[in-house]
């Protein structure tokens, strides 16, 4: 998952994008190998491994650094309003701001407002297959129209899928089209 100025990236939301629409909720778990109450206790310990290692007053961003790459500790902080150079102890944990961080280190909630077009590497849509001919991509209705690729509603998940379909109808496509011109 990567985090872009417009929104997110990476293969999950490549994937996730063919089926998502604006207005859904992408929720984020950073953790999903720990439950709200393993994660506090984690927390908790950092604190007294910072002071072992010679730190007297621990800060937030102590706690956290080395755990979450510090651009995404400094936004889910800014998003709770909480001071990364603030000092805490174990009591810090039952604020209702560290509620608030871990909630959201255990299911960040995004609304979809789309996807960026101009960043996608699949678009979904595009004409029905059905209205196709299997075996040469001609439009069932209209003689010597071939579609291939993304001009059929056709895609797949991230793995070459997309690129196979594009080669592989694009080349059926073309030959068909060869061969209808040749007969005329």
């Amino acid at each position: 998952l990567l985090f872009r100025k417009y929104g997110v990236s990476g293969i999950c939301v490549f994937n996730a994008s063919r089926y998502a629409n604006p207005g859904d909720i992408l929720k984020i778990d950073f953790v999903p190998d720990m439950d709200k109450e393993d994660l506090d206790s984690f927390l908790v310990s950092r604190i007294g491994l910072c002071k072992a290692n010679g730190t007297d007053n621990v800060s937030v961003g102590d706690v956290f650094r080395g755990f979450m790459i510090h651009p995404l500790v400094e936004a889910l902080l800014n998003k709770t309003g909480i001071d990364e150079c603030a000092f805490i102890d174990k009591s810090w944990f039952e604020t209702p701001q560290a509620t608030l961080l871990l909630d959201d280190i255990k299911g960040l909630s995004l609304t979809i407002k789309g996807i960026e077009a101009d960043q996608a590497q699949v678009k979904r849509g595009g004409y029905d297959v059905s209205a196709f001919d299997t075996k040469s991509l001609s439009a069932k209705t209209v003689p010597g129209l071939y579609a291939a690729g993304e001009a059929l509603d056709v895609d797949g998940p991230c793995g070459g899928y997309n690129l196979h379909w594009a080669w592989a109808s694009g080349m059926l496509a073309g030959k068909s089209a060869v061969d209808y011109l040749a007969k005329q």
